[in-house]
């Protein structure tokens, strides 16, 4: 979406209503040494910056046995650095496969990076998608979304204070409790619904978690339609429907103009996009079966829409016009995914830029 309005200050005297702001981190990790060198450095840079500039909250993705994603492979190991480098931003996973881990160490771990951070930990629970992801626990595939409903009810409650019945090495019945006890006596939890599926939207509001999505297959008109069937599932069990939390990762670039966020955005995401080919083959197959040239034209088409209309690109009256948008259709948090591939001085001056959005955010309410 563009913005007619000329200036920020034009904006501002309108009221400023947008989402809260977050970070979300899913690059890849090249196989060259040197660039890996400094890559959790910068990282930590970043989550310093935005914890000073007032961003909501940095969410932290499980690994892919891939490149892509590979920087990844433990959210709570990130998330226990990010506790002790910051002093307010919420530290999310973003998410746990539930089926890859056993829940009991799920809430452990996770229990004392909320020590750690004096209360600042949220979970997005998913049920995982790619089969090579299961190469750790291959038995758990086929039933993937039962596996992760049984293990956000055992989360629950253990971090509610509950004892879980479970059974030791010799066959024997014991009790367990979550030890150390978190800070936050609720956990709050994200569902992960990044297929656009309207009937998921629906029960993930009926079972009262929150959601966590993209534009990956849907566009923005079948995102309000979902967020609508979220909202009606909160109000099937009896819960306010407008209490229930939307986030929404978008690709975003602030640039200094129109022009210069492209120039900028245009090649890291058009590189990003298709070094996560490899990941998509094992969902997808149809992708095995592309030449060269339909690979071409397939990623010429989903850049360009990623570009126009499924992100968070341009100058900042450009992106507080988008922004703005999306809270009108419902979605409460934007995690701005920004490590795609952009040189990292430029992505620290896309976070700058961002700031002064949520500054004047402040000043406005």
């Amino acid at each position: 979406m563009r913005c007619g309005l000329k200036t920020l200050k034009e904006l501002i005297i309108r009221k400023l209503s947008i989402p809260e702001l977050s970070v979300h981190f899913f690059s890849r990790f090249e196989s060259k040494n040197k660039k890996r060198l400094g890559f959790y450095d910068q990282l930590i840079e970043i989550v310093e910056k935005i914890d000073k500039l007032g961003f909501h909250a940095v969410w932290y993705p499980e690994r892919h046995f891939d490149e892509f994603g590979g920087p990844y492979p433990s959210p709570a190991v990130l998330g226990a650095a990010t506790a002790v480098k910051t002093s307010s931003i919420r530290i999310r996973a973003g998410s746990v496969v539930i089926p890859l881990c056993n829940p009991i160490r799920v809430a452990e771990e996770w229990a004392m990076i909320d020590l750690l951070s004096n209360g600042r930990v949220d979970l997005a629970i998913a049920q995982g998608w790619n089969p090579r992801d299961f190469a750790i626990a291959p038995n758990n595939y086929k039933n993937r979304f039962e596996i992760t409903l049984d293990g956000i009810r055992k989360i629950q409650s253990l971090w509610g204070g509950e004892k879980l019945d479970v059974k030791d090495g010799n066959g024997m019945d014991h009790r367990i409790s979550l030890l150390p006890a978190p800070v936050q006596s609720e956990l709050s939890i994200w569902m992960t619904c990044s297929m656009g599926n309207h009937d998921r939207f629906y029960d993930v509001g009926k079972m009262g978690l929150n959601v966590l999505t993209a534009l990956l297959f849907q566009n923005d008109a079948e995102l309000a339609s979902n967020i609508k069937a979220y909202h009606e599932g909160r109000k099937t069990s009896g819960l306010d429907p407008e209490t229930g939390l939307v986030t929404l990762m978008q690709h975003t670039y602030v640039g200094s103009s129109e022009a210069e966020t492209k120039a900028t955005a245009w090649q890291p995401l058009t590189e990003y996009l298709r070094s996560s080919l490899s990941l998509w083959r094992g969902r997808f197959e149809q992708f095995e079966d592309l030449e060269e040239d339909e690979l071409d034209l397939l990623f010429d088409f989903a850049v360009n829409k990623y570009y126009q209309s499924s992100g968070v690109f341009g100058d900042e009256n450009q992106v507080i016009a988008r922004l703005q948008y999306l809270k009108s259709v419902g979605v409460t948090e934007v995690s701005c995914l920004m490590d795609f591939g952009i040189e990292h001085p430029k992505v620290l001056h896309s976070i700058e830029r961002l700031g002064r959005i949520l500054k004047e955010k402040t000043n406005a309410t």
